[in-house]
């Protein structure tokens, strides 16, 4: 497996990002030095000299782009299950914008999160579902013309009312045959919604693309409670090789919870292995 961590191109509010004031270029050194292998990237609208300078920077480091995730559109309140049809249309050709930028900076993949949408007062789940699988269906057609692999990502219920475990994740790609979407697992949101951390990796399988992973209680690896021993157990045993990537709180600092992960999940990978 490899080591990932998160980075934000701009001071984002989104609270678990460990490098996320902005300073891009000077965290780009620090995160090679640290040794990480990639990165999930947290951006806005970038200039196309920006996006260039970008990908200079991350190829002159020799850092992968592991997931794109264009956060502004979820600040901007794009909506992908929107029950306006106009307005879901809209957002769907402002998502495939994000797409292409993706491909054009050498990312792998890119998040579907909040940017689902939740359901709205008065709404069925049904018809909410409905809407974000007509969207999912169109989007994942045209990233994977680009090369790139859309990831769902179950959320826990205190952040949004839609797919929240494992389970309804899994039920929702098979009830609509969204067989190129792939899952993003969080184990924050595990550790709230999911039975068991382990079955719900069994479960997954071979969909997993990407897996988050902070603490219990969303900081570095190693300062909560959960259980990685197993955790990475069970990911193994599906054959998981893909990035564990810090989505943590960036306290005290972010480099202190930089360090702290990878000195972490370096020492429990060697341990296991043996």
């Amino acid at each position: 497996m490899k080591l990932g961590i998160t980075l934000s191109t701009y001071p984002s509010k989104f609270g678990p990002i460990v490098f996320k004031e902005g300073d891009v270029f000077k965290d780009i050194k620090t995160i090679k030095k640290l040794e990480y292998d990639g990165v999930d990237l947290f951006t806005n609208r970038k200039t196309d000299q920006e996006i260039d300078e970008l990908k200079r920077a991350f190829e002159n480091e020799g850092i992968e782009i592991a997931m794109y995730l264009a956060i502004f559109l979820a600040e901007m309140g794009l909506n992908l299950s929107c029950s306006d049809e106009e307005k879901r249309k809209k957002f769907v050709k402002e998502y495939k914008g994000q797409i292409e930028i993706a491909r054009r900076i050498g990312a792998k993949r890119m998040s579907v999160g909040l940017m689902r949408g939740a359901k709205g007062d008065g709404e069925s789940m049904e018809a909410c579902l409905d809407k974000l699988a007509k969207s999912l269906g169109e989007l994942c057609s045209f990233a994977s013309n680009k090369g790139i692999k859309l990831c769902l990502e179950p959320i826990n219920r205190y952040e949004i009312n839609t797919l929240n475990s494992v389970d309804s994740s899994i039920e929702f790609i098979e009830k609509y045959s969204l067989d190129e979407l792939g899952l993003l697992l969080d184990a924050f949101h595990m550790n709230i919604e999911d039975a068991s951390i382990e079955g719900s990796i069994q479960k997954a399988g071979k969909r997993i693309e990407h897996f988050h992973s902070p603490d219990s209680n969303r900081l570095a690896a190693g300062w909560g409670h959960l259980d990685y021993d197993s955790i990475l157990k069970a990911l193994i045993k599906e054959n998981y090789d893909g990035y564990l990537t810090i989505e943590a709180f960036p306290k005290p600092d972010a480099l202190s919870c930089a360090v702290q992960s990878a000195k972490y999940f370096r020492e429990k990978l060697i341990s296991i292995k043996g």
